[in-house]
């Protein structure tokens, strides 16, 4: 809204005005739900009805409901490279996802060749290579915090170097020479932690939780994602193939004891880079361990989802991910379609996932598919039309417009539902985002449901006084967490604690002390970085 304030005399006036953002109260909720708009054989249109309910505790007028309709499979994610997953971006892990991301867009691109979008993502790229090259450390390896930290991250700098390398290609003159340096660097590193036997060992501080859950499989996990650093690159699979073919056998040997299904699918994509019929035998045993959903994915997770969760968890998207990968590296392309379907339906509202990781190989394995698909032949007209909008709304997609996002926000007011017409010929995604406050976060009387939970969470808010007991305009917020080892992990990788502050008030006093390692005051905010949780 806007506020103005004027002076009025006989000589002169003068008028101010000032754009205020009026945030409603409560707690911010989202929901987003994607759909694949295809038509069966033999027809040339389809319909569908997808609808949301507020709940009770809704904030009135907060309410806003955008859906958005795209012929491209990574036009969703496309749309936003800038902002993919809604963290902080305060350590070289969060700041990666937007980096890769557009590693990926560009390689994607190059086949469609496509100047406007190929220009922004080269805009992100040069800005995330600066700002990932400050947490490098001097010894060629990668960390959450760079130089502040005692070690580098072995999993960090394999994930670092393998996305530098695929930069390679996009990066200007100057910054290519840099890079030549990095790349080596981190390399030359990562080699003195493998082990005789092949395998690959954590040096630092492991970020990543999932890193933490594979326990006795940690180590294949590790030397998979250090395989594919190296074997994606040519040069660097030629340069260092002795070590790389130590780590290949290290992986094969261990397949029939790896007890884990996530360290599975990352052994699975590794191997199919250099030797695909033992990359096939490994997709086999998954098949065999496989729970199926509507017969659409692979998983292995029995952990539980957080209460009111709408996604996927983050490491089933990244398994799914990397058996996509596999599939279509080994030529199956067929058999990774119900995968894809079901990646693309697990976007968030932003066009990402869950986490940096599970973003990041998502949005690749999309693409690894979206080259195959063509859209040559797409011509297609979606019609929307919603309970709480007039008249109707049509979007025409055809195979020289597929990539444009086309996106329309819908009144809601109360719940809503939409219907959807597709005719044509070809597939389109369809998006709804809902976004929405509500008034408590949950009754602070009522238990927590036992498994749901992965952190416990107490905040008591005091007003401060002074030593003589005055009150002082100041508010004194303690905030207590702990893991809950509901998930099958007593520690988990780094901890965010992000703080919402009240209108007109501004953090004080903190500072970054153990067990705090880095803290943040973006507007209206104040957020706590953490190595880990721990459960007492």
């Amino acid at each position: 809204m806007e506020i103005s304030a004027g002076m009025f005399s006989a000589e002169d006036s003068r008028r101010w005005v000032q754009t205020v953002l009026v945030k409603p109260e409560g707690v911010a909720r989202s929901y987003s739900q994607t759909l694949l708009l295809e038509l069966a054989p033999n027809t040339d249109s389809n319909s569908w009805t997808t609808s949301f309910s507020f709940p009770p505790n809704v904030v009135p007028g907060s309410q806003r409901v955008h859906v958005a309709v795209v012929g491209d499979l990574l036009g969703l994610s496309m749309g936003g490279l800038e902002s993919l997953v809604s963290l902080p971006r305060g350590c070289g892990e969060q700041n990666f996802v937007s980096f890769a991301s557009s590693v990926t867009v560009l390689e994607y691109l190059e086949v469609l060749e496509n100047g406007p979008i190929k220009a922004r993502a080269l805009a992100v790229l040069e800005e995330g290579f600066r700002k990932e090259r400050s947490y490098q450390r001097d010894d060629g390896s990668f960390s959450a915090f760079g130089i502040r930290d005692s070690s580098g991250s072995t999993w960090l700098t394999a994930i670092m170097l393998r996305t530098f390398l695929r930069a390679q290609p996009y990066m200007s003159a100057e910054q290519g020479v840099e890079l030549q340096g990095v790349v080596r660097g981190a390399a030359s590193w990562l080699l003195t932690h493998q082990g005789p036997g092949g395998a690959f060992s954590e040096a630092g501080h492991a970020i990543h939780t999932e890193m933490r859950r594979c326990r006795d499989d940690c180590p294949a996990t590790l030397t998979a994602f250090v395989v594919m650093a190296l074997l994606e690159d040519p040069e660097f699979a030629r340069l260092y193939k002795p070590n790389i073919t130590r780590a290949l056998d290290y992986l094969k040997r261990v397949v029939l004891t790896t007890t884990g299904n996530y360290t599975l699918c990352m052994m699975a994509y590794a191997l199919v880079l250099e030797d695909r019929p033992a990359a096939s035998r490994v997709l086999a045993e998954l098949r065999l361990r496989a729970n199926y959903l509507d017969g659409d994915r692979w998983s292995s997770s029995e952990a539980p989802r957080a209460e009111g969760a709408w996604g996927a968890r983050s490491a089933e998207v990244e398994m799914v991910s990397y058996v996509l990968l596999a599939l279509s590296r080994n030529g199956r392309i067929v058999e990774g379609f119900p995968l894809m379907r079901w990646l693309s339906q697990q976007r968030n509202p932003l066009g990402g996932y869950g986490s940096t990781q599970d973003t990041v190989v998502a949005i690749q394995a999309l693409a690894a598919i979206a080259v195959v698909v063509k859209a040559d032949a797409i011509n297609l007209t979606v019609q929307v039309s919603s309970s709480t909008m007039r008249g109707v709304s049509l979007f025409r997609i055809t195979s020289t417009n597929f990539q444009l996002y086309h996106s329309k926000e819908i009144h809601a007011d109360q719940n809503v539902t939409i219907d959807l017409v597709l005719e044509g010929k070809g597939f389109a995604h369809f998006q709804m985002n809902v976004f929405y406050n509500v008034e408590s976060a949950r009754d602070p009387t009522e238990k927590l449901q036992a498994g749901t939970e992965a952190f416990s969470l107490d905040v008591e808010v005091l007003e401060a006084l002074d030593d003589r007991g005055d009150r002082h305009h100041s508010m004194v917020v303690s905030i207590c967490t702990r893991v809950l080892g509901t998930d099958g992990i007593t520690q988990t990788g780094m901890v965010l604690v992000d703080v919402g502050l009240l209108s007109g008030f501004l953090p004080l006093g903190l500072a970054a002390v153990d067990p705090i390692r880095k803290v943040e005051t973006p507007p209206g905010r104040a957020v706590l970085y953490l190595d880990s949780g721990e459960e007492p």
